[in-house]
């Protein structure tokens, strides 16, 4: 059985109003029924309600799907010394940010430099060597072909030939033995500058300190890690989907990432990376969003909500989702009227986006609907705006401020004053109270037509009323 609940104060006025209708005048005259909401008197008597509304408004409505994850940088990467000696100098310190190449620790270079220079001077005798031995081969070879050339007219004897000849293959060997000394001094001076080169610590990457290992003046080895540099503006949130749902994801797609630490903050990611299994244990696949942010405000670390965007509806009307009221599994809106009374109106939707649901039918553009309050109004109810939730109407309020109906000096019988009290005693009484909610729940027609209720309320009156 479905259980309606209804507002005690609703259901006060709304008997007050019933049994008015059938009370006498100030002389105890009796009087025609009178329909229930159409008694005009009635309703200016009854006492406003006071609401809260929202005028309906057009834009977009999405639909999303909600995952939650911690972030993660994109790149993280320990810088390790490659030389070794003494801190000379430090550059950075933990939470500075520092560009790609930029110098952080120096070490001590002396004793490389040594090396360094030796290389160097290794290199230029090896290139003068060289030029020696060239311009030694260039003379045994010309006095090998011009011995040559005078044997063949028998005017040098063999063994100044043969003398000449291996004079010649001398100087060749020399020469290439010259070239190849070049070519070893040439890289021992490369392995120095490199050498030299590693005594200054550069960061690979642009990114901030977020650990240093080193102090000034500490002996760094080959291999020991100096410091942590993060990539901060480039995040990862990694998000688990249902595979019900990971369909209607597609790389490129956008996302909106809200941490809770930043309340009233969004930032913008998109899908980058879609797992291509699912996992047999969760049901889940694993959907990667890239997160750039310049500013500085999220953090590695940080629990932040990602809500993927999978349709927009532009250009629809929509009202706050609290306005919407339901009952026997139909939605409804109470509309604000032009006399300061309220219409019950039933109401179609569409997609449902955080405090926003889509109307596709039910309620025009900049009607006016009942956010707070609906719990004590029914069809026709006076009510009082009491705040706006957004921006009010442009032709202003709605509420007709008129003052409250004289009251009579004395006691009336029959009165409304006397039925209001009447049933407030009536309302103190458990087993009235009882009798009305299961009538309620078991036949909720007949607080739908007037004659049953007012007839309902006689019989609650003699059956539990003070006599």
């Amino acid at each position: 059985m479905k259980i309606i609940t209804i507002s005690l104060a609703a259901i006060l006025l709304t008997a007050t109003l019933v049994l008015s209708g059938c009370g006498g005048d100030a002389a105890g005259n009796s009087q025609a029924p009178r329909s229930f909401m159409g008694d005009m008197s009635a309703q200016q008597s009854a006492p406003e309600i006071s609401v809260k509304a929202q005028q309906a408004v057009r834009g977009s409505v999405a639909t999303f799907i909600l995952a939650s994850t911690t972030l993660e940088a994109k790149r993280t990467v320990d810088v390790y010394s490659k030389g070794t000696g003494l801190v000379e100098e430090m550059k950075f310190e933990e939470g500075d940010r520092v560009g790609k190449d930029q110098l952080l620790v120096k070490l001590d270079e002396r004793e490389v430099l040594n090396d360094y220079n030796q290389a160097k001077l290794a290199v230029e005798q090896a290139e003068i060597a060289l030029q020696q031995a060239r311009v030694r081969k260039e003379q045994a070879a010309s006095d090998y072909e011009r011995n040559e050339q005078l044997l063949r007219e028998n005017l040098v004897s063999q063994q100044e030939y043969d003398r000449t000849k291996l004079d010649d293959r001398y100087a060749q060997l020399t020469l290439d033995d010259s070239e190849y000394a070049l070519t070893v001094s040439r890289e021992r001076f490369e392995a120095a500058k490199i050498q030299l080169e590693n005594t200054e610590i550069r960061a690979p990457i642009t990114g901030i300190v977020s650990a240093r290992m080193v102090e000034l003046g500490q002996m760094v080895r080959a291999n020991d890690q100096v410091c942590t540099l993060t990539d901060m503006e480039h995040l990862l949130a990694r998000v688990h989907i249902p595979e019900t749902d990971i369909q209607r994801i597609s790389t490129g797609q956008s996302a909106r990432i809200e941490a809770e630490s930043l309340t009233g903050r969004e930032f913008r990611g998109t899908v980058t990376l879609i797992s291509p299994v699912i996992d047999s244990e969760t049901g889940t696949g694993k959907v990667t969003i890239e997160v750039t942010d310049r500013s500085g405000n999220l953090k590695p670390g940080m629990f932040v909500n990602a809500y993927l965007t999978t349709s927009v509806h532009d250009n629809v009307i929509k009202i706050l989702r609290k306005a919407v009221w339901h009952e026997k599994e139909e939605d409804w809106v109470f509309i604000v009227k032009e006399d300061n009374t309220v219409e019950k109106r039933r109401i179609e939707t569409g997609y449902t986006e955080e405090d926003w649901v889509e109307i596709k039918n039910g309620v025009n553009e900049k009607e006016l609907v009942v956010t707070v309050g609906q719990d004590s109004l029914d069809e026709g109810f006076p009510i009082k705006i009491a705040e706006y939730e957004g921006p009010p109407p442009a032709n202003g309020s709605l509420q007709a401020e008129t003052p409250p109906p004289p009251q009579p000096s004395g006691p009336q019988r029959g009165g409304r004053g006397d039925m209001r009290a009447q049933m407030q005693a009536l309302m103190e009484n458990p087993e009235a109270r009882k009798a009305m909610m299961e009538a309620r729940e078991k036949n909720p027609e007949v607080f739908q037509d007037p004659e049953k209720r007012r007839a309902f309320f006689q019989e609650l009156q003699e059956k539990y009323g003070k006599k």
